[in-house]
């Protein structure tokens, strides 16, 4: 169900034989009971659909509670004379991620031509200082203004490439002296707060669709699912 587009870190599904129920009635209970928990503003509710499988293939409705790049897309549909239940919990990637690239490319190349000019500015005005005894009234200004005007651009830019791994692990960046510091100052990486609020997330929103799920059960006669059952079947989380 998760497009190929998106990084699928944890997957629960389970198929009830001689069963069913309403998808939309499903999807209702699930926001009513995910607003029951009262969590933060950054989580949203929205209706997504999927094909089923080809171009002209029919379309499949899905609940997603979305957080910052996580998903969580619920699904419910009968099979036979069955019924299936699913999540996905998924990263969405970042759209702009290839532009991230390219431009922390140049922007390693502006870092070198900046160095490297400013290597060749400093030699001129060291060398009209020797021959006239005072520093040079025109030609570092303009020099100056661009410093001024694109170095924070470039910094920026090489921040969001090593937040995207382009560079290799964060972590060596966070654990630079000076750098580090000032990297987790502007650009606020992966902590482990970070990655506490996206398992919470997770949490909070498998145990309402358990909930609802379990309320189903009870209202057909059904036993119950375990504890086990409820649990995901693949789980890679991160923030």
């Amino acid at each position: 169900m998760v497009k190929r587009s998106s990084s699928a870190l944890s997957h629960w599904y389970h198929f009830v034989e001689n069963f069913n129920t309403s998808a939309l009635d499903f999807y209702r209970a699930v926001e009513d009971a995910i607003s029951a928990r009262d969590l933060p503003e950054d989580v949203s509710t929205e209706r997504v659909t999927y094909k089923e499988g080809g171009l002209l293939s029919a379309k499949r409705e899905y609940l997603r509670m979305k957080r910052g790049q996580l998903v969580f897309d619920i699904g419910a549909a009968p099979y036979g004379n069955g019924y299936f239940f699913s999540w996905w919990l998924a990263r969405k990637p970042r759209p702009a991620l290839g532009w991230i690239v390219l431009l922390g490319l140049v922007g390693l190349g502006y870092l070198f031509l900046l160095l490297l000019s400013f290597n060749q500015t400093l030699a001129a005005i060291l060398e009209h200082y020797q021959q006239y005894g005072q520093l040079p009234e025109e030609g570092g200004g303009c020099y100056i203004f661009w410093v001024i005007l694109l170095t924070p651009f470039v910094i920026y830019i090489l921040g969001r490439c090593v937040h995207a791994g382009v560079f290799g692990p964060e972590e060596l960046v966070i654990e630079a002296p000076i750098v580090g510091w000032w990297y987790v100052f502007l650009f606020g990486p992966n902590t482990y707060y970070r990655q506490d609020t996206a398992a919470m997330f997770q949490e909070s929103v498998r145990r309402a669709v358990g909930e609802v799920i379990q309320g189903l059960f009870e209202e057909q006669g059904l036993k119950a699912l375990a504890p086990d059952e409820l649990k995901p079947q693949s789980s890679i989380l991160k923030s």
